[in-house]
């Protein structure tokens, strides 16, 4: 359990530094936003800032002292979710606005300066705070802080977050470039996540210290500047909870939070019937830990099942998808292979770890090159989703949807149309039909029977796998080395010498092909392996 939510961080030392706070260091008696200014002294500006974070601190404290990381999480999830709420509210006045708790005139005109800040009429009144302090105003449940006051907090904890994330993944390849090494990146890295407030580091994925220590284990003399830097910034990426976009300013969506979503994670009646909807078919009633994919089908990733990659997010979705489609009388089997395509996109490292079919190097037995794609109902499916107006806004991972929606990744492992994903971006998105009903085309989930049924392998005449060369051949008699092997390096001695090791290799376990030739004469030892196969045919 978590006994002091800011741990060794007292309320005299969240409001000791509020002097970094820009409001304190307005050069006149005011705050300047770009329609006008409100009038405030800058030290009566701070003191009441200080009285405030002071208070709000002091009832976090009260309230949070005995909650778990867990129960953090939880809760820095619906805190969120609450303040990104719907874009088109942003900014607008709401009864909280312009009525702080402490009621007095400094602290007045920082909430009007929020609220002018959501507009986008004056600048943050919270830029430069510390991250403990952005903390305390963000999470603040005793209303001292208003409803535009803490979405601004958000929206300077994330800008901090930004310009970290970008100096240490250029710290951490300049490191690299010029010493071959990562500790001080990953020695930098967890001392900035030791250092986060408690809220702030449970949006983290919970192993986020193995995360980033498993950056340094890819570097080796063969490793590259590029797959250097995309494992920092995999493992830099964003917090957990912190991949909805901020709404201040802006009329992006909110991830799982989308006004007039159909299927929205942010339903807790939902939620709760499609947890365990969704923890009973895929975990066996459990709930375990997120797994990184970062690795890829590494050997201690390789035996797990791919929804142990989901994320947090993922699973929050999918229970909200679990739960609406039970509603509608759907089969869950499609929501079992949506989940399956997403859990495996995430064991991938997001895709990165995938080897597209289509990138050139597949053939048939004639050396045509193969390219696959969707059959044709699919390809339809698939413009309609990438071309739509949901995917703007659908609470389903667009970097997902883009990537099953490549036939190079996606065709092969497509089990099914694809009628439901686009049903699933379009109810968890704007476009979103109340009416419409799932179940009339999705109550019986028929598998395909033969892949072949779904998917268009087309093998290209004109391009053809060069002949092969080898590195020795055979000329009159007598073993020579090519102008490939030449090149390569190859000598006579070299190849004699791997001819004979394999040569001992094949007799060593020649009693294997024996045994399944069932040839005559063969051996004691060929004759029982043959009868053992027998025996597991018949």
């Amino acid at each position: 359990m978590i006994n002091d939510i800011f741990k060794s961080r007292s309320v005299s030392d969240i409001t000791s530094r509020i002097g970094t706070a820009n409001v304190a260091d307005q050069p006149s008696s005011e705050i300047t936003t770009r329609q006008g200014s409100i009038q405030s002294g800058p030290q009566e500006t701070v003191s009441s800032l200080a009285k405030d974070l002071s208070k709000a601190a002091s009832y976090a404290g009260s309230v949070n002292g005995a909650l778990s990381t867990a129960d953090i999480r939880d809760k820095a999830r619906r805190i969120i979710g609450s303040l990104e709420g719907d874009a088109s509210q942003v900014g607008k006045d709401s009864p909280d606005v312009k009525s702080p708790a402490s009621g007095d005139f400094a602290s007045s005109s920082r909430a009007s300066q929020a609220e002018e800040f959501a507009k986008g009429n004056a600048e943050n009144p919270f830029k430069g705070l510390s991250r403990d302090q952005l903390s305390v105003i963000v999470y603040d449940e005793s209303e001292t802080f208003t409803l535009s006051e803490r979405r601004a907090a958000l929206s300077e904890t994330r800008s901090q977050e930004g310009l970290w994330q970008k100096s240490a993944a250029n710290s951490g390849v300049n490191e690299f470039t010029t010493t071959g090494s990562l500790d001080k990146f990953v020695a930098s890295a967890q001392s900035y996540y030791r250092s986060l407030p408690e809220f702030d580091k449970a949006q983290y994925p919970e192993n986020q210290l193995e995360r980033i220590d498993a950056v340094s284990k890819v570097v080796n003399g063969n490793t590259s500047k590029e797959i250097v830097s995309e494992n920092i910034s995999n493992v830099l990426g964003q917090p957990v909870l912190s991949a909805t976009r901020t709404v201040l300013a802006s009329n992006s969506p909110a991830t799982g939070n989308i006004q007039g979503a159909v299927i929205s994670a942010k339903d807790d009646k939902a939620d709760d019937e499609g947890q365990k909807i969704l923890r009973d078919r895929l975990f066996g009633g459990n709930d375990p830990s997120v797994v990184s994919g970062s690795s890829g089908m590494s050997t201690s990733n390789i035996s797990r099942s791919p929804h142990d990659f989901l994320t947090s997010e993922d699973r929050d979705f999918l229970a909200s998808v679990y739960s609406h489609s039970k509603s509608q009388g759907v089969d869950l089997d499609y929501v079992d292979q949506l989940a399956g395509e997403l859990g495996d996109y995430r064991r991938h490292d997001d895709g990165r770890l995938s080897r597209s079919f289509n990138d050139g190097t597949n053939y048939d037995v004639s050396g045509h090159r193969l390219t696959v794609s969707f059959s044709q109902e699919d390809s339809d499916t698939a413009a309609r989703i990438l071309n739509g107006k949901a995917l703007s806004s659908t609470g389903l991972d667009k970097g997902f949807i883009n990537h099953i929606l490549d036939p190079g990744y996606g065709a092969l492992t497509n089990t099914s149309s694809l009628r439901f994903l686009e049903k699933v971006v379009v109810q968890s998105s704007r476009e979103a039909d109340p009416q419409a009903d799932l179940g009339a085309d999705f109550s019986n989930y028929i598998p395909l029977k033969n892949i072949k049924d779904n998917v268009r392998i087309t093998a290209e005449a004109s391009a053809t796998l060069p002949p092969f060369e080898p590195d020795i051949k055979n000329e009159n008699g007598s073993w020579v080395v090519t102008d490939k092997g030449r090149s390569a390096g190859v000598t006579l001695d070299q190849w004699k010498k791997h001819s004979v090791s394999t040569d001992a290799t094949a007799l060593r376990y020649s009693y294997i092909l024996d045994a399944l030739s069932e040839k005559p004469g063969i051996g004691k030892q060929a004759s029982w392996l043959s009868q053992l196969i027998k025996g597991f045919n018949s």
